[in-house]
């Protein structure tokens, strides 16, 4: 704090053109710099508010505050959200996979569209923040799953500026974007037909064995990227899943405790995990690297300091590899993307494939105790909530079956 003279005036106040709903002030402080020559005023404070009227009393509130002090404490210069965003995105070019680092710096440009280059951090509040989504959603301006993630980077941002002590709270804590429901979809039996033909005429490797393994078991990509030789037991043929391999690349516990389960494997994925087993050995016996039973089914090469390492496949790598492929057999296309110059795929998504495992089981009498163990829900409702369609189905066929012995048992009594 630095002493300056007590107020007289009533000050000035106007509308920042270049922020909505912000006001701007100052105060005269009735005395002439001596160097030049100009009366000297207070430092410009900023109120977010909707009318003249209450940036007035907000003035009327500070004045009394600084003559009952006797001070005026100079504010520090507030930060502007859009450049705070660039810096944040740019300190974490090392902890972000190449891919997220791309779809963060969109996130940060997308804030940018949607605040302006000069709001400030400080001038952030929970009503401008759903006044501003409200606005972008009726515009059509961003789809609402994009404004999921635009309120989600939102939030870790402004968790950053409160842990700098930048703001004393995050703004963007309680306010909520209500994300979309989207319809749980699974390929049909040609899709998945074409797919699995197209698996036996490549090349077998770890992207294609990974696939396999989610057309087969239907478990989750985190859970078949975390997979090691450790948990393939050829005599009885089941993969366990105790871990995960997240995108943050951490090998971490499952979803749940019913996630930790054993998968029992057919006879087609069964041959092929062996047969997956000698081309890998061989290709790491090549590079001077064993397989052991820490080794990942799912592997990648990392080369450090010169010296290769086998690892588990990154998520990022497996999605390209899953897309191109996709490409490839008719089931995924990629679209000119406008907003950024690169391209955009449509098409399947490897979840589609755990999908496909639950719906063919349920739609051919597997009773859903059994499809919810292999899936590795926590509570079979899950199971029963999300195929209601086709629990639906099956409790139609259920009652028409009984309507059936009942009108059969009445026939016979008749004659």
């Amino acid at each position: 704090m630095s002493e300056q003279p007590l107020i007289s005036g009533r000050g000035t106040c106007w509308k920042d053109k270049r922020s909505p709903n912000t006001y701007r002030y100052y105060f005269s402080l009735g005395v002439k710099d001596p160097k030049t020559g100009r009366y000297k005023r207070s430092p410009t404070y900023t109120v977010r508010c909707k009318t003249k009227t209450e940036a007035k009393a907000a003035m009327q509130a500070k004045l009394a505050e600084i003559n009952s002090s006797g001070t005026i404490t100079k504010t520090k210069k507030p930060t502007l959200l859009a450049s705070y965003c660039w810096a944040f995105h740019e300190n974490r070019d090392t902890e972000l996979a190449p891919t997220s680092y791309e779809r963060e710096a969109y996130d940060c440009r997308h804030i940018e569209d949607l605040f302006g280059a000069f709001q400030t951090i400080e001038g952030l509040t929970p009503d401008l923040i759903e006044e501003t989504y409200a606005e972008a959603r009726r515009t059509g301006k961003y789809k609402p799953s994009e404004l999921v993630r635009i309120n989600a980077k939102l939030r870790q941002i402004l968790s950053n500026a409160v842990a700098k002590r930048i703001i004393d709270r995050n703004p963007c804590a309680t306010v909520h974007v209500r994300r979309p429901r989207n319809k749980r979809e699974s390929l049909t039996i040609e899709q998945v037909a074409t797919l699995c033909t197209h698996l036996q005429h490549i090349e077998l490797t770890a992207e294609a064995v990974g696939t396999l393994v989610l057309v087969y078991t239907g478990m989750r990509k985190g859970e078949m990227l975390g997979l090691e030789w450790r948990d393939w037991d050829p005599a009885n043929k089941t993969l366990k899943i105790d871990r995960q391999y997240t995108n943050d690349h951490e090998l971490r516990a499952p979803k749940s405790q019913e996630s930790q389960r054993k998968i029992p494997v057919g006879e087609t994925l069964a041959e092929r995990l062996q047969s997956w087993s000698a081309i890998q050995k061989e290709l790491l016996a090549s590079l001077g690297l064993s397989q052991t039973g820490s080794t990942p089914i799912i592997s990648d090469i990392a080369v450090e300091q010169g010296v290769p390492t086998v690892c588990h496949m990154k998520n990022y790598i497996f999605n390209h590899w899953f897309r191109d492929f996709a490409v490839s057999c008719n089931l995924g296309i990629y679209e000119p993307n406008n907003s950024t110059g690169g391209k955009l795929y449509k098409g399947i998504c490897p979840h589609q494939l755990r999908h496909c495992v639950s719906t063919f089981m349920l739609a051919n009498g597997s009773d859903v105790r059994s499809v919810q163990g292999i899936l590795g829900h926590a509570d079979p409702n899950i199971t029963l909530k999300t195929y209601t369609s086709l629990v639906q189905q099956s409790e139609i066929k259920a009652v028409k079956g009984y309507e059936d012995f009942i009108n059969a048992y009445i026939q016979r009594s008749e004659k």
